[in-house]
């Protein structure tokens, strides 16, 4: 598959980004506020190179920086992808990742999908943010473990008890042993 470049949708002139997940700033000629003295404005010469991407740590996707007028704007790489190869996201559509690696921008891994289908997509590639992959995950599977073991012995009352204990609320200690929450452990 051979690399194309196209502009940066809401950045055209200064960044593009390629079929191939790249993005990078292009050559442009910037005129300076100082007049010579022959009456024509300064300019200089920016030259385009390829932009630094990052790893966002909890999800993995790629993110870059981007600057327009001084202002930095932080976009996911391959929601620049599509937007400049495949249009606008769709009204309640996002953008899933075919083979489930996250920092896999290619188009052709690329795909506008509804929120149902790419939690089904992720689920079946085993990244779905469950239990403590979720960033807001409170308890490990060993403390789910111990929860459930500990309520299906204790006495009345127990809920409460491991709550306080595990520092969540005792509707969340109810959820874990009725499996409605870490249904997978």
């Amino acid at each position: 598959m051979r690399e194309r470049w196209r502009p940066v949708v809401g950045f055209k002139g200064f960044y593009e980004v390629s079929n191939m997940g790249g993005v990078r700033s292009v050559d442009r000629v910037i005129r300076c506020g100082s007049v010579r003295a022959d009456g024509t404005k300064d300019a200089r010469l920016f030259l385009g190179r390829p932009i630094r991407q990052s790893t966002l740590p909890k999800c993995g996707h790629k993110k870059v920086g981007l600057w327009k007028r001084g202002v930095e704007k932080t976009c996911r790489v391959h929601r620049l992808v599509m937007a400049a190869f495949v249009g606008p996201c769709p009204k309640n559509k996002e953008v899933a990742h075919e083979d489930g690696d996250p920092a896999n921008n290619r188009l052709k891994n690329l795909s506008y999908k509804t929120h149902t289908e790419n939690q089904r997509d992720m689920r079946r590639h085993g990244t779905a943010p469950r239990g403590e992959r979720n960033a807001h995950a409170l308890l490990t599977a060993a403390k789910v473990r111990e929860i459930r073991r500990r309520a299906k012995k204790g006495p009345h009352g127990i809920k409460a008890k491991l709550a306080e204990e595990f520092g969540v609320a005792r509707s969340t200690i109810t959820a874990v042993v009725k499996r409605r929450n870490w249904k997978h452990i």
